[in-house]
């Protein structure tokens, strides 16, 4: 549908009209000019004729016409397309994935059995990417940590790149150690920023904090007193007892602080040992985090005002041309 933003401007279109009726030519007294032929005269007035018609009806019909192009220019003229729907959930989320060098290990199988025992970073790569697919009308952000943490893709809509910038990461791009309070402060001054009353951080790791001049304690209070929910994540493969463990040393991890950030934020703390687990808590995350909103209704508009701007300057091209001309 066309429709034009000032339409009032139209009107102006009659004005050379009410300028021809209302204004009367004005009466021209001059001399006789004798002269001894007339013949020559009376053939650049044949070629005046053969080329305007032999009169100004033509010239004054284009002076009409690219006033007019140029109202219709000025009333800003667009091309409104359907209406489009865009899914609004009104959430700001922070993906945090421990990219340290116990990621490495490969001690996971492929969700796609193509490639056998794959490490823990590829696994967290596949399962991240199928659940950036189902958060469409979010804005998702990507923080990478290790001995420091760092802000891979800021909060934006477009989730491809994200998926992108994750798939592409390599392990201790960041750091070989872990850093999990620097994390969870570096998200929540990105938050706490956004006008959004739902901020969400997921945050994964194998490990316990290692390094970092913020504790996970004073981080989750942080948080807390910002309104960003954490969800926590520990990942890894099981020791012979059971416990999870860091990389292939037999070690059991304190996950602890992790349960403790979580509940203090009011998000919960999964444990995922395998590539199946995770897929399950990101799905679990989603289910959690999903909020019923209108979606919002857009109309994409395309400006048209060039075309009949267009049209003024081939009218005004006629008319230089066609008077130069006439007076050569």
């Amino acid at each position: 549908m066309i429709d034009f933003q000032w339409p009032w401007v139209l009107a102006l279109c009659a004005l050379p009209l009410f300028t021809l009726l209302l204004l009367k030519p004005k009466a021209r007294f001059s001399a006789a000019l004798q002269v001894p032929s007339l013949a020559s005269f009376r053939v650049a007035t044949e070629h005046q004729q053969f080329v305007f018609g032999g009169s100004h009806f033509w010239r004054s019909l284009l002076i009409i016409v690219m006033w007019s192009c140029l109202m219709v220019a000025l009333a800003q003229p667009r091309l409104t397309g359907d209406p489009v729907e865009i899914p609004a959930t009104g959430r700001d989320l922070f993906l945090a994935v421990d990219v340290s060098g116990s990621m490495n290990a490969e001690d996971m199988v492929d969700l796609h059995q193509q490639r056998g025992y794959i490490s823990r970073l590829e696994a967290v790569k596949d399962v991240v990417s199928e659940f950036l697919v189902k958060r469409v009308g979010d804005r998702v952000g990507l923080i990478l940590f290790g001995t420091s943490p760092y802000v891979y893709a800021p909060l934006t809509h477009d989730l491809e790149t994200v998926d992108l910038l994750l798939r592409e990461a390599p392990s201790g791009i960041v750091g070989t150690q872990t850093s999990i309070g620097d994390t969870v402060g570096l998200a929540v001054k990105r938050l706490r920023e956004r006008p959004s009353d739902h901020r969400t951080l997921v945050l994964l790791t194998d490990g316990e904090q290692t390094v970092g001049s913020l504790s996970i304690t004073d981080a989750a209070s942080l948080a807390a007193a910002s309104e960003v929910k954490v969800y926590t994540i520990a990942f890894g493969g099981m020791q012979g007892g059971g416990g999870l463990f860091q990389g292939f040393v037999s070690r059991r991890i304190n996950f602890k602080p992790l349960e403790d950030l979580a509940h203090t934020t009011g998000g919960h703390h999964f444990t995922a040992t395998s590539t199946e687990s995770l897929k399950s808590v990101y799905e679990t995350i989603d289910q959690l985090e999903v909020i019923d909103q209108d979606p919002e209704v857009y109309r994409p508009v395309k400006a048209l005002f060039y075309w009949p701007l267009i049209g003024a300057l081939v009218s005004f091209l006629i008319l230089w041309f066609t008077g130069s001309y006439v007076r050569a």
